[in-house]
Formats: C-alpha cells, sequence, structure tokens
C-alpha cells in the first residue's frame, strides 16, 4: 500500500513538474515571440526612418543643386561641408577642392569670414552688403546658424551669396537714363519758354528779332521731336519689338540712296560727302540684311561725321569685303554665320575723338566734350585750329543732337549678327564701321530665304 502511495506521489510529482514546465516553456515562447516581434517592428521603423532620412536627404540635396543662389554648409569651425553647384561655379573649383576645407582661403572674402565668424559667436542670423575689394563685385551675404544637436547650440552655418553687381549696373544704367532724358528735355523746353516770353515783347517792336526767336523755337521743338522719335526707336529695339526682313542687298546701291539722301545737309554745312565703291558692282557682293534698318544706321553714321566736320573737310562712305573671325567666332563655329563679313565704313575729316571718350561714344545720351576735344586737337594738329577759327560756334550748334544715334546704329548692327567700332585720333578725323553677313550667292538658297518666315530669319 505504502509503494503505491509512494508511486503515486512520484508520478503526480513529475506531472506537475512537467506542467509547471511546459507552462513556463510556453510563457518563455510567447515573450521570444513578442520580442521578435518587437525587433523586427523596430527593424521595419528603423529601415522607414533611413529610408525617410535618404529621401530627405536626396530633397534637400535636390533642392540646393536646383537653388540659382551659391549656398555654403559649414561647421561651427567654419570647415565647408557642402557647396551646391551654383557656389562651385562661383568659387571656379571641383567639389573635391573645397569640401573638408576651411572657408577662408576657399572663399578669399574677409567681409564673408567676418559675417560666419559673427554669427557662430551670437547663434543669430548676420547679413550684409558689400563691395568686395578684390573684385569690385557687390555682394549680398547672408549666414544662419543651424542647430542639429539636443543642447540648442550651433553646430552648422549655412551660407548664401547673391550677386548684385548686375543689378545694381542696371540700377545705374536707370539712373542715368532717366537724369539724361531730364537733361536733354530741360534745356529744349527752358529754351522754347524763354524764346516764346521774348517772342511776346519783340513782336511789335522788332519783327526781325521775332522772326529769329520764332525760327530757334521752331529748331528746339524740332529738336525735341527727334529725341522723342530715337528714344522709341530705341525702346523698340532693345525690347525685341523689331522684326528684321532679311533679304539679299545691293550695298553699293543703298549707299548711294543714303547720300543721296543726306546730300543736302552735307551742302548746307560744306562739307563733302563722297563714296569710295569698288568700280565694278560684282567686286561688292551683296549683305544679308534688313535694307531699310541698315539704312538708318548709315544714315545716323553719315550725320554723326558731318556734325564733326569742319567746312571744307570731307566724309568717306566705303565698303569691302574682310575676314571678321574676331566679332562672329562663336556663330561660325555653329556654321550659322560666315567669317567673310561685308565692311561698310563711314570716315571724316573731322576733330576726332579722345582715347578717354572713344571707348563710349556707343553709349546712350554719351556725348563727348567737344570743346575740350577740338582744343586737344588743335594741341595736336595747330593748323587744324588756324585753318577754321570762326567755326568754332557754328560747328558747336551744329553739334547738338541727343546721343541716341550710334546706340541705335550698334543695336540695328548687332541685331543682324554684325559688329560695330570706331577708331580716331584727335586733329585726324574719325572711322567708323561696321560688318555684315554676306547673302548665299546661290538662287536656291536665296529662293529658300525669301519663303523662310521672318521671325526664323532673325
Amino acid at each position: 500500500m505504502m509503494f503505491y502511495q509512494l508511486a503515486f506521489a512520484f508520478i503526480a510529482g513529475v506531472l506537475l513538474t512537467t506542467v509547471i514546465a511546459w507552462a513556463q516553456m510556453r510563457a518563455t515562447e510567447r515573450e521570444r515571440a513578442r520580442t521578435e516581434s518587437l525587433f523586427l517592428s523596430a527593424a521595419r521603423e528603423r529601415q522607414a526612418l533611413r529610408q525617410g532620412a535618404r529621401r530627405a536627404t536626396a530633397m534637400l540635396e535636390g533642392v540646393l543643386a536646383a537653388y540659382p543662389r551659391p549656398v555654403i554648409i559649414t561647421d561651427r569651425e567654419r570647415v565647408i561641408l557642402f557647396a551646391n553647384p551654383a557656389a562651385l561655379a562661383l568659387l571656379g573649383l571641383p567639389a573635391e577642392q573645397v569640401i573638408g576645407r576651411s572657408a577662408a582661403p576657399v572663399i578669399q572674402d574677409y567681409d564673408t569670414m567676418r559675417l560666419l565668424v559673427r554669427a557662430a559667436r551670437l547663434g543669430a542670423p548676420s547679413e550684409s552688403v558689400f563691395q568686395r575689394v578684390t573684385t569690385g563685385q557687390t555682394w549680398r551675404v547672408s549666414v544662419t546658424p543651424l542647430r542639429l544637436g539636443d543642447d540648442e547650440s550651433v553646430t552648422d552655418l549655412a551660407l548664401t551669396i547673391e550677386d548684385l553687381t548686375e543689378l545694381r549696373r542696371l540700377e545705374t544704367v536707370r539712373r542715368d537714363f532717366v537724369a539724361h532724358v531730364s537733361h536733354e528735355l530741360r534745356t529744349p523746353l527752358a529754351a522754347v519758354k524763354l524764346l516764346a516770353e521774348t517772342l511776346v515783347s519783340a513782336l511789335d517792336r522788332d519783327p526781325q528779332a521775332a522772326r529769329g526767336f520764332a525760327t530757334r523755337i521752331s529748331a528746339e521743338a524740332d529738336h525735341l521731336a527727334q529725341m522723342v522719335a530715337e528714344l522709341l526707336e530705341l525702346s523698340r529695339i532693345e525690347s525685341g519689338k523689331i522684326t528684321l526682313q532679311l533679304e539679299p542687298t545691293d550695298m553699293a546701291a543703298l549707299i548711294e540712296v543714303v547720300l543721296e539722301r543726306m546730300r543736302p545737309l552735307s551742302e548746307e554745312r560744306g562739307v563733302a560727302l563722297v563714296a569710295a565703291l569698288p568700280a565694278s558692282p560684282a567686286a561688292l557682293p551683296d549683305a544679308l540684311c534688313d535694307g531699310e534698318r541698315i539704312g538708318e544706321a548709315l544714315v545716323n553714321l553719315i550725320h554723326n561725321g558731318l556734325k564733326y566736320t569742319n567746312p571744307g573737310g570731307q566724309v568717306t562712305v566705303s565698303a569691302d569685303v574682310i575676314d571678321d573671325e574676331g566679332a562672329a567666332r562663336d556663330q561660325a563655329e555653329s556654321g550659322t554665320l560666315p567669317t567673310r563679313m561685308l565692311a561698310i565704313r563711314v570716315a571724316d575729316t573731322g576733330v576726332g575723338i579722345s582715347d578717354e571718350d572713344l571707348p563710349r561714344v556707343f553709349e546712350r545720351f554719351f556725348k563727348a566734350d567737344r570743346a575740350r576735344t577740338r582744343q586737344l586737337a588743335a594741341q595736336a594738329d595747330p593748323l587744324a585750329e588756324r585753318q577754321a577759327p570762326t567755326q568754332v560756334g557754328s560747328q558747336a550748334q551744329a553739334a547738338a543732337g541727343t546721343g541716341l544715334g550710334l546706340a541705335i546704329a550698334r543695336h540695328l548692327v548687332e541685331l543682324h549678327g554684325g559688329r560695330i567700332w570706331a577708331e580716331s585720333r584727335l586733329g585726324h578725323g574719325s572711322v567708323f564701321s561696321f560688318t555684315l553677313p554676306l547673302a548665299p550667292s546661290s538662287a536656291q538658297t536665296r529662293a529658300e530665304l525669301s519663303d523662310m518666315p521672318a521671325a526664323e530669319r532673325r
């Protein structure tokens, strides 16, 4: 009996132990399954975070790469960590020579480095507009501190650079333009007002003087009308509203037409106006141009020569074919413009232009100081001043203009793919030259050009 009791107790103990062990094993398996599930969930979350971080990094890099302004990221010690393509282009260095280097020798600008130091020290954005001493460029530089740690301390610096040089230049041009227009309008308007007031009082007591005042008022009104017309023309040209009608043009015939148009003015001023063209028309090939527009440019150049040539002098128009590779190198390499160009020259025997004024003759409203020019010319060639000592006043009056004719001529020539330039020596006159592309020689190509829309022919 005792044996059975012991056996039963032993079996019960074994069963109880087994049950307990099984229960513990199931609990362990459940815990392991839960742990594995947590690990898998954490791994999936970590993978999602990595993908999100990679995507955010790629998006940020893409945005910074597409950002048109230079962006440079440095650490607190101003070591460059990142530079977008615009920054690399500004620095003129490849990425491997920029990333990881100190910003000071790379940027080479004291004011920019001062802003970086200030932003890191104060922990606040810093911005400044300044002109670089080394290059003369105008920069707007902004530095923004970045806080990427948990302690809210500055870890990195974001530097952006905006080049305002061209904007400042355009603003200066705009201010100068307004100032020039105001001056050019104010002078004749004041003259008209004064002449009109004098005319009222002179009508009864001095009819002859009244007629003179009326003539001068008419001349001032003509000057105003000419300036307004030229301003409108220059505005249309610069805004791209002019469409060229390109076609093969007989330049010899065009020059003769322009000379006949300008001959009354040359005779009035006592200046000979001649053409120096090849004897054979076949020696001067046609130009591919808009004859009306080139005629306008030629009129402006001839008129300029007549204004600054003393009576008894001469203005000569000539033309020939030259190799103009320097002016049309880019077009020639692409095959869109031949290197052989037709050159037209307008030479005068006037007082000439000083070396100081020569580079600016094609600017809007620029007028050389002709009184100073005549004085310098007399020093260079004393005979020139003694030959016509009484003509200074009349020449100064004749030289009054708007200062827009040469600017218009430059724009019209450049619209044709040519170039224009001036050569001059004090006391020895000036030569204004411009080039035009030659017309195609084959009749088939000419027919194709005549059928081509004007917009494409430009």
